[in-house]
């Protein structure tokens, strides 16, 4: 994929996985990056598990397309593995549900396996200082409209 990982399973990063839409992926920058997404019980109670989330890792990046559009900017959408979906949402609606997600980059479980995957030295120096320099601490929330 974009990020370079041939094999997410055999890269460590197990299969909740997801491709991001470019306002996210920002050229590369969220390879690696972690985000804890939930669905919006409340918004679609048919399609979504009350209280369920999951932590996902972006390893790719979900281009811009006419099939409705979600990748396109300026949307935030992640296009996530089905194991990763069926976390938060039942089967038989594998497809777009509104949700929420907090971006988990800077926590130091996360980070240690962003550094350890990550191709190319340049991509673990960016990580370690980010570390280095006290940024592994809080969570950086966001809404979003959907995400599949």
């Amino acid at each position: 994929g974009a990020c370079g990982y041939d094999n997410t399973l055999h890269a460590g990063f197990g299969a909740n996985t997801a491709a991001l839409s470019g306002a996210l992926f920002r050229d590369g920058e969220a390879c690696g990056a972690c985000y804890q997404l939930r669905c919006d019980y409340r918004a679609d109670p048919k399609w979504c598990l009350r209280r369920a989330s999951v932590t996902i890792t972006a390893t790719n990046f979900c281009p811009s397309n006419n099939n409705g559009g979600w990748c396109n900017p300026p949307h935030h959408h992640f296009d996530m593995s089905l194991p990763a979906f069926l976390r938060i949402a039942r089967h038989g609606d594998e497809g777009i549900v509104p949700g929420a997600m907090q971006e988990e980059r800077r926590s130091p479980v996360h980070l240690e396996r962003a550094i350890e995957f990550q191709h190319g030295d340049d991509h673990e120096r960016r990580w370690q200082r980010q570390r280095e320099g006290g940024m592994d601490k809080g969570v950086e929330n966001q809404n979003m409209a959907a995400y599949e």
